[in-house]
């Protein structure tokens, strides 16, 4: 079973991390962050619910395996929500993307 790597490297209104502990394993996968969840590379777009009228942010996560595929995963959550948490819920949806097709996206 290979390692799957993965590291995350965001800069969000001066603030700054590395995630070296993210690192999930994929049968024959690596997963990279295409996009580094700067301002300028991540699509942020506000919408009010009914129920509640909460405020929703939509985040857009480039993912790549090292199959070659990119796939554009959206992880909505209430605003306030840290950057690091929409990371992880895409991180999970594509692992189980993954490991239901061989290790790659499609």
């Amino acid at each position: 079973m290979k390692k799957l790597c993965a590291a995350l490297l965001f800069s969000f209104i001066g603030i700054s991390a590395f995630a070296s502990d993210l690192t999930p394993k994929v049968k024959g996968a690596t997963l990279e962050v295409k996009t580094t969840l700067k301002k300028d590379k991540i699509e942020v777009s506000t919408a009010k619910e009914a129920v509640g009228k909460l405020k929703r942010v939509q985040v857009r996560v480039d993912w790549m395996d090292e199959c070659g595929n990119t796939m554009a995963i959206y992880v909505s959550a209430p605003q306030g929500t840290p950057y690091g948490d929409y990371w992880m819920a895409a991180a999970n949806h594509a692992i189980n993307i993954m490991n239901n097709n061989g290790g790659c996206l499609y």
